[in-house]
């Protein structure tokens, strides 16, 4: 019924992009995906290699799910006597999402984006409202969306681009809901827990040529439930990150600092977490912080990737040894242009965990080779077919928790495929 429904909304997003085509008003499909095809030892499943405990993975040759995303960026046709300059813009954007063993049923998760923003028309500013992809801040080797604060989020508003001294301003509230919460007063009863989020951003502060400054500042707030038994919360979050770019390489220097209801369900969840998230919280004690830096570059013979990440969470519960779980990471991808359309591309990807929760401790060590065929010889060309070979090695305290079921009493697997990848 679900698949059912994704392939009725797609033609209609594709049907509603041809008839703009005839008015005043024009359309752009947009979307992603991404599949693959892969095995492992004796004929099994491709596995995905990641450290219990940390936020992400190192994702060449390692990602062993379906991900399809699809929509319409309509601009509506401007009225007599708009702004100069200004632009209605409408976006929509379906979902759908298979975990390896289910991708022959490709289930749709619902409508990620649809907002409208009003651009240029009440000033030097754009003006928005709906459900969308917020300035999402991501490092592409091991897919970390470090500062997501909308994806999950009920409904957002808020201003935009906003000319302000040597930068520009940003303001936005995101509404959260939280179905399906177990209460703690009435067992076997569950509800929705509401939370609201205020944002502000001042972003491309020019320090000098090819270096922006970007800070971001957000206070969450939840109301007490009494009929699901959660008291009134609240949290701050903070971040400040340096772009730098200097011919044909770029670098993100960053670092960011979460206080309880500041703090995200997962990098592709901007929800709150609550006191009974993962192995349990004390919202009043819960912080994270972590740095990262990450670096690429793309000239004619070869591209390269480089990423090293530290990260700390406190999670105000004591666990086997206490309450943190310190997660490091370092990662390189270099890329050698064959020919014109084909590359050899090579990811060794490091993540160390020390968990005290579970009082576990290790490593996993991923590496990928791969073939890949492109358009061209960009690092972001799109689309590109990958042959790829996989090998990892982890920790014994990691066994049975990396690897899945045919790596469960193992400490290294290997796997190997095909993957498409494309975005347009």
């Amino acid at each position: 019924m679900q698949t059912k429904l994704m392939t009725a909304c797609f033609c209609l997003l594709t049907a509603s992009a041809a008839a703009a085509q005839d008015s005043k008003s024009s359309s752009t499909f947009i979307g992603y995906f991404r599949s693959t095809l892969g095995g492992a030892e004796a004929g099994a499943p491709m596995p995905a290699f990641q450290a219990p405990g940390s936020a992400a993975k190192y994702r060449l040759g390692n990602e062993n799910d379906t991900v399809f995303e699809a929509g319409i960026d309509h601009r509506l046709a401007q009225p007599a006597g708009a702004p100069a300059g200004s632009y209605l813009q409408a976006v929509f954007m379906l979902n759908g999402y298979a975990a390896i063993g289910n991708s022959s049923d490709l289930n749709g998760a619902g409508i990620v984006q649809a907002y409208v923003k009003m651009s240029r028309y009440l000033g030097d500013f754009d003006i928005w409202a709906g459900r969308r992809y917020y300035q999402r801040q991501q490092f592409n080797m091991n897919d970390y969306f470090w500062l997501n604060t909308a994806q999950g989020a009920h409904i957002g508003a808020g201003i935009e681009d906003l000319p302000l001294g040597p930068g520009r301003f940003d303001l936005a509230v995101q509404g959260y809901e939280d179905p399906n919460v177990n209460s703690t007063v009435t067992p076997g009863t569950s509800g929705t827990l509401h939370s609201r989020m205020l944002e502000a951003r001042y972003r491309d502060i020019v320090l000098s040529e090819g270096m922006k400054l970007n800070t971001f500042l957000s206070y969450t707030a939840r109301p007490e439930d009494t009929a699901l038994g959660y008291k009134s919360e609240d949290g701050t979050a903070g971040a400040a990150w340096l772009n730098m770019n200097i011919g044909r390489s770029s670098n993100v220097l960053m670092a960011i600092y979460r206080q309880g209801l500041g703090i995200a369900q997962a990098p592709t969840n901007a929800r709150p977490i609550r006191e009974d998230s993962g192995s349990g919280y004390d919202l009043s004690k819960a912080k994270v912080w972590e740095v990262a830096d990450n670096y690429q570059i793309n000239v004619d013979e070869y591209a390269f990737e480089l990423m090293l990440l530290t990260h700390q969470e406190e999670t105000g519960k004591d666990g086997v040894k206490g309450d943190k779980i310190q997660w490091n990471s370092a990662g390189v991808r270099p890329v050698y242009y064959l020919t014109k359309s084909t590359s050899l591309a090579l990811e060794v990807g490091l993540d160390q965990v020390k968990n005290e929760i579970t009082d576990r401790s290790g490593s996993v060590t991923k590496s990928t080779l791969a073939y890949q065929i492109t358009p061209e010889n960009l690092y972001w060309s799109r689309p590109t077919i990958r042959l790829f070979a996989t090998q990892a090695s982890w920790s014994d305290d990691f066994k049975g928790l990396v690897g899945g079921s045919t790596y469960a009493n193992k400490s290294k697997g290997w796997s190997g495929g095909i993957q498409t990848e494309v975005w347009w």
